[in-house]
């Protein structure tokens, strides 16, 4: 179309800011830069964008968008649907311990009937944001426990640490 040269100048800025932000030091923020324009919150606000690029897209080649957008949506579908039949289970933070090297021990009450096998992991919210942890508890303990490495270099994480260490226990969600 007419404004191909413009959206393809724009796909390809955008498709380098998203690998960019991908790269670990940019995630971690674990220079002055990358810590300042947010870290993981840059890499999340830069990749949640990816509803302009299909639009872009269909702006760019609106006769050959089914080629990228079918499977993708396939797979969008998909995950939705998976997502919304997982029961949620919240579960109150019991304690929160700090560790030598820069780690943290949640224990948490388990929910009466979870069930799982050693390896799987958990989504841990804070702030609007999820992130995957490994259950470090047995499956036949009462309890759940996550050990999480959180030096001062891992914005998130070290943000968590210090909200449950110094200013509020007991303020975050498991599922």
């Amino acid at each position: 179309g007419r404004c191909a040269p413009t959206t393809g100048v724009v796909i390809t800025l955008l498709m380098s800011a998203m690998g960019a932000t991908a790269l670990p030091c940019v995630r971690r923020g674990s220079n002055r830069l990358t810590a300042r324009l947010g870290g993981y919150n840059l890499f999340w606000r830069v990749h949640a964008s990816w509803k302009l690029m299909y639009l872009l897209l269909l702006l760019h080649a609106p006769t050959r968008l089914w080629i990228w957008l079918f499977f993708p949506v396939v797979l969008l579908v998909v995950d939705r649907a998976l997502d919304s039949t997982r029961h949620t289970p919240y579960v109150a933070l019991r304690t929160a311990k700090q560790l030598p090297h820069d780690v943290i021990s949640l224990t948490f009450e388990a929910p009466r009937g979870f069930h799982y096998e050693a390896g799987q992991y958990v989504l841990l919210g804070w702030r609007g944001e999820w992130h995957p942890f490994t259950l470090t508890s047995a499956p036949e303990e009462r309890d759940l426990s996550l050990h999480i490495r959180a030096p001062a270099s891992l914005d998130w994480c070290s943000a968590l640490r210090r909200h449950l260490l110094v200013e509020a226990p007991g303020a975050v969600a498991l599922r």
